[in-house]
């Protein structure tokens, strides 16, 4: 029998996954769904993941076209395969998941279009973040090992570090190396750094919110694990060095690979968090919309805001259209009312019509 969802019980009830603790390793996967309110803070993890393959190139047993079957509450459940090899990892945990593909009916748009309309307060009312790269390959585990030397070298030096990497060195210069206590990385190195960075997650478009909405991240593939600071020192100090172009220049296939963008935009929104630049702790909307202070009227800043996001998340991708326009007002929903224009609309070209008429009139 394929599973039926109980409808959610109001405007800020989600549905939480949880393992059944009978499943064995040879039984099919069981979980169980349970509708909670938002607002009674319910501890669980949010998981950001890419709904198709993880890589770039894939084998058809990876493609997003191929469905495997779980249990959800006894009853008949098909996932993708990047979903279902995060769920074969930590099948038996103790843990509680919201997971988008699971949690919210997909097939009911109504109730779609408001779980996404309350997307960011989902993810930053969670205790943290899982962020699933997919399954470890050569490629990766070389590169998490790189990113956690880089970030322990880094929190060796201490007080120092900020003198050390903002410093402008030469790409791969020994001297750096010994100045931050490291083995010196090899070209190889880089060119397997590069590689992991053109993984599918990074060029989502919901990434930025996932990311900002909740600073306690933990990054998995496979299962290696490491927090999404030790991740974020390294393109942190890449970036204003201008490192990337040097990098991809070791080897000529990068130059498709979309690796820089990637980097790039990871770091322009996660920079919009460094709390030496941008004070305390603010909601991240409210810290977004302060760089539009110029604006003097909250829906003016809102649509600025929109505009900038969209134009500054065009390159990314999304499974859905729409999700062009609703990742970035998100991001916003703090500043959205009950009239908000772009609510009520189910179809892309119609929300894209609404977005040009309201922006530009």
């Amino acid at each position: 029998m394929v599973y039926t969802y109980q409808p959610l019980t109001g405007p800020r009830s989600i549905r939480l996954l949880s393992f059944d603790s009978e499943t064995s390793s040879s039984d099919l996967i069981r979980v169980q769904l349970e509708i909670v309110d938002l607002d009674s803070i319910p501890g669980y993890w949010a998981l950001s993941y890419t709904w198709g393959s993880p890589v770039p190139s894939s084998s058809p047993s990876s493609s997003p076209l191929t469905k495997h079957e779980i249990l959800c509450g006894g009853e008949s459940f098909l996932v993708g395969s990047n979903l279902y090899d995060f769920l074969k990892r930590f099948n038996g945990s103790n843990r509680v998941f919201w997971i988008d593909a699971i949690c919210i009916n997909q097939d009911d748009i109504s109730e779609r279009n408001a779980q996404v309309s309350i997307m960011v307060w989902i993810y930053s009312k969670a205790e943290g973040t899982f962020i699933w790269l997919g399954e470890s390959d050569d490629t990766s585990v070389r590169s998490l090992d790189l990113l956690v030397k880089f970030a322990e070298a880094k929190k060796k030096l201490g007080e120092d570090h900020d003198k050390v990497l903002r410093r402008r060195w030469d790409f791969n210069d020994v001297e750096f190396y010994a100045a931050v206590g490291m083995e010196p990385w090899s070209q190889e190195d880089w060119k397997v750094l590069l590689d992991f960075y053109s993984r599918s997650w990074f060029r989502r478009q919901w990434v930025m919110q996932e990311v900002i909405a909740n600073d306690q991240a933990v990054v998995f593939c496979g299962n290696q694990g490491m927090p999404w600071p030790y991740f974020m020192d390294l393109t942190q100090f890449l970036i204003p060095q201008r490192w990337v172009g040097e990098i991809m220049a070791l080897e000529s296939r990068f130059h498709k690979a979309g690796s820089p963008a990637s980097i790039t935009s990871t770091y322009d929104f996660i920079g919009l968090l460094d709390r030496k630049n941008l004070g305390p702790t603010k909601p991240s909307t409210e810290i977004l919309l302060s760089i539009l202070s110029d604006y003097q009227t909250d829906s003016q800043r809102f649509d600025a805001f929109v505009l900038y996001t969209v134009y500054r998340m065009r390159g990314r991708e999304a499974t859905v259209a729409a999700d062009h326009v609703y990742a970035p007002l998100s991001l916003a929903s703090k500043c959205k009312g009950e009239n908000d224009p772009y609510q009520r609309w189910t179809t892309a070209r119609l929300l894209f019509r609404s977005i040009e008429i309201s922006l530009f009139t």
